[in-house]
């Protein structure tokens, strides 16, 4: 890139470089370190000679003006320099440049490992969370298993229930049939007895009739004939009536019996009536015991599949996050390799630049060197033309003056300034290139 500093910038930003405690002037320490800073390769000596002949009126110090003088004498001095002070801070720059690109080569690599933690990280969880939704599928399958056993059970129990009515209805209407036949029974009982009674009447009148048949037999003997056919009937009556009444007693146990049979089968009947309500009751309870179950094992089901759901909707989350944190690990993977392959073309620069400067730095310290000899000839010859003007001066204003005519002057006559003499001793003095170019 071309440079179009003048002559005045690159003054100042040397001067500004050499009066490092700002205060308008340049010692002879900070002279000499700017020199070994920028490696300009000149010996302790002549360092110093340079000082003092910059320093025209011998202070110590350098000031603006007394460096103005110098640089005009020395502009491949000030030119080396200047560039040599700017690739010093390009090199700094370039070097604090790498330094932060080190830097956040370092960021991005600790970020990369981070985001690469994540990703393992997000893996693990995404495998933990893949366990608990099979673990939340086979609760769902054992909470399935339990309901379909559940409904089993209860249509079972329902099935048991609904037996148990029936047969609650039976014993019922067997329990209204021995209550009938009790009835039934009873009433025979009491026809019985009314008839047993009535015979048992009858049987009293029958022997009352005989005993007043015998009486009347005992009085009347004269009856016998007519009455003993009297008594034989009444006997006959009697027997008959007996046998009645034996008829009747028998059907009278017989009934008593049918009706403590039927009073014992009311007594089963009821007592099966109790037993099947028990059955019954029990049955309910379990039955709704097992509606209970099915309702627990239908809300666990509900809970198992709603768990299921979050564990899923988790487990996307856990894959949506492992995917982001695969891009972004590949993203620090790339941003650390573009980081370094800039990190590399900035060394790579880097040593470029340098072995230019090197380069540069083996073709100009020659020059200086060259140039302070120059200078150092052309400061000599003028010194030799300031003493032979003035000693032609002198010689002229002697001429000039009268002189005795018996002396001749000793002097040798000098050329003058307009002489070919001596335009040939100032155009065979060496010059000097006004600047260096780089």
């Amino acid at each position: 890139m071309a440079d179009y500093s003048t002559f005045q910038d690159k003054l100042t930003m040397v001067y500004g470089e050499l009066d490092t405690r700002k205060t308008r002037s340049v010692s002879l320490d900070a002279f000499t370190q700017v020199l070994s800073k920028f490696q300009i390769g000149l010996s302790g000596a002549t360092t110093q000679d340079l000082f003092f002949k910059a320093d025209a009126n011998g202070d110590g110090v350098l000031s603006l003006s007394e460096f103005q003088r110098f640089a005009e004498g020395y502009p491949t001095l000030l030119d080396v320099i200047y560039y040599r002070a700017k690739d010093y801070y390009a090199n700094e720059k370039m070097l604090e440049e790498l330094e932060i690109a080190g830097q956040k080569a370092s960021e991005l690599r600790s970020r990369e490992a981070a985001l690469l933690r994540a990703s393992e990280q997000a893996a693990n969880e995404v495998g933990a969370q893949e366990h608990a939704l099979q673990l939340a599928d086979s609760t769902i399958q054992d909470c399935e298993n339990r309901e379909q056993l559940a409904k089993s059970n209860l249509d079972r129990e329902q099935s048991v229930s609904e037996t148990c009515r029936q047969d609650l209805t039976q014993r019922g209407v067997d329990l209204a049939n021995s209550r009938e036949n009790l009835r039934g029974c009873q009433s025979q009982l009491n026809e019985a007895a009314r008839d047993t009674e009535q015979q048992t009447q009858r049987l009293q009148q029958a022997e009352n009739a005989a005993a007043n048949a015998e009486q009347k037999l005992r009085e009347i003997e004269r009856l016998l004939q007519e009455q003993q056919q009297a008594v034989e009937e009444a006997r006959a009556n009697t027997l008959r009536n007996h046998d009645e009444l034996q008829q009747c007693r028998v059907r009278e146990e017989a009934t008593k019996a049918t009706v403590q049979d039927a009073e014992r089968g009311l007594d089963a009947a009821g007592e099966a009536a109790v037993n099947s309500e028990k059955t019954l009751g029990d049955q309910l309870e379990r039955e709704k015991e097992a509606s209970n179950i099915l309702r627990e094992v239908t809300a666990q089901t509900a809970k198992a599949v709603s768990d299921r759901d979050h564990e899923h909707r988790t487990l996307q989350a856990c894959k949506d996050k492992h995917a982001a944190s695969m891009i972004d690990h590949e993203n620090g993977v790339r941003n650390v390799e573009n980081q370094e392959r800039q990190i590399e073309n900035l060394k790579i620069e880097n040593d470029a630049q340098a072995q230019r400067r090197q380069r540069v730095m083996e073709e100009e310290n020659p020059l200086v060197e060259q140039e302070i000899r120059l200078k150092e000839q052309r400061d000599c010859l003028e010194s030799k033309e300031l003493e032979l003007r003035t000693r032609f001066t002198s010689y002229s204003n002697a001429r000039q003056s009268p002189v005795p005519t018996n002396r001749r002057s000793a002097s040798p006559e000098l050329p003058t300034s307009g002489s070919p003499y001596h335009r040939r001793m100032i155009s065979s003095s060496p010059s000097v290139s006004p600047s260096y170019v780089r």
